[in-house]
């Protein structure tokens, strides 16, 4: 941090109301916690990768449908 008093005297009355507003406006406007995209993580994992990967071996035919239509199967071949 830079200081405008030398480190042996101490602040005045001012730097310091500063210095405490400062801080203050800090902690007040300070943003979600790093972790906040664990949430958007675990519901891609859980939710949307399952359903991705079901369609990819339905694409790829390692996985066969139980039906037939012409126009999924010009989509897909």
């Amino acid at each position: 941090m830079i200081s405008s008093t030398p480190a042996n005297y101490p602040e005045s009355k001012v730097e310091k109301k500063l210095r405490e507003t400062g801080e203050w406006i800090l902690d007040a406007t300070k943003g979600p916690t790093p972790s906040a995209g664990h949430d958007i993580l675990m519901s891609i994992c859980l939710g949307i990768l399952p359903i991705w990967l079901l369609f990819l071996l339905i694409a790829f035919g390692g996985f066969k449908l139980p039906f037939s239509t012409p126009a999924l199967d010009d989509l897909i071949m």
